[in-house]
């Protein structure tokens, strides 16, 4: 009786163990391809106690955000990785962006199977491929022939990105960078704007709403506005600096170009001349208040 009772309690140990979250997944990847030092984890899980659903089973899924933090660089999405147990079968994604947020790579792991790619201007290139013939045994996979192509892994990718905001916080930088260039058009294409004229600078307002200040001194500089909060700057260039333009999202930069050098967020260039910037708009916008 006791031997059959502790074989109960290791084969319940052994499930239970098997029902945990692996945070670390998909780390031998992203250590492969990137730095993974000093990373935070953050993870959701649908269906954690794997309670079955019907004429299917087990069906979860695990979806890890690994990120880097500090108070100064603020956060920067380093992979996300999904994994799902339907029924028998198990299968992972990842997802590994570089520090624009560009992916970077994709993994598929399936079985003894795998395919890595490698993206180069949003195309994809595998770059490692084993077990290719196990591929059709995973039947919750679309077999369209699509799963594999860019649109797709990308589609699958800006999805994963919309969770990561909705739960990170952290922007999705290319549908922000999207918002941000139809607000910039349409501020500049409403000929109803009222201004307001004080010193060398210029206020637009949309009704009552400030959405523009304009400044003119020995460079231009244009900063945009929404409910009070700075979404995007430009400044013109001089003998010192090239031209910028600083991309927000409700006042987190996301996005800097330096003439035309795409600065990283970590980098502490980036941060200085948003501190110039910032210091700027905050005593400009006190001129309007």
């Amino acid at each position: 009786m006791k031997k059959i009772f502790l074989i109960f309690v290791i084969l319940t140990i052994n499930l239970y163990c098997f029902t945990q979250i692996d945070s670390r997944r998909g780390y031998e990847y992203l250590a492969e391809f990137s730095d993974t030092n000093m990373l935070y984890t953050d993870i959701v899980c649908k269906n954690y106690d794997d309670d079955p659903w019907s004429a299917v089973g087990v069906y979860r899924c695990e979806k890890a955000f690994h990120y880097s933090y500090s108070h100064r660089h603020e956060e920067t999405l380093s992979m996300i990785s999904v994994h799902w147990s339907i029924s028998a079968i198990q299968y992972s994604e990842f997802f590994i962006y570089d520090v624009f947020q560009n992916l970077e790579y994709y993994i598929y792991k399936f079985d003894n199977s795998e395919l890595v790619y490698k993206f180069v201007n949003n195309e994809p290139n595998l770059i490692r491929s084993t077990g290719d013939d196990e591929l059709a045994n995973n039947y919750f996979i679309n077999d369209d022939g699509n799963y594999f192509k860019a649109s797709e892994i990308l589609d699958r990718s800006n999805n994963q990105l919309d969770v990561c905001r909705h739960l990170i916080g952290i922007p999705n930088y290319n549908q922000e960078l999207e918002i941000v260039r139809e607000k910039y058009k349409l501020t500049n294409e409403n000929k109803s704007l009222i201004m307001l004229i004080k010193d060398n600078a210029i206020a637009y307002y949309n009704g009552k709403d400030l959405v523009k200040i304009v400044v003119k001194d020995d460079i231009t500089k244009e900063y945009y506005l929404d409910n009070r909060k700075l979404y995007f700057a430009y400044y013109t260039a001089n003998n010192e600096t090239p031209e910028l333009r600083l991309y927000c999202v409700s006042n987190y930069p996301f996005r800097m170009l330096y003439g035309k050098e795409n600065l990283p967020k970590t980098e502490e260039e980036f941060w200085t001349n948003v501190d110039i910037i910032r210091e700027d708009f905050n005593e400009i916008l006190k001129e309007f208040e």
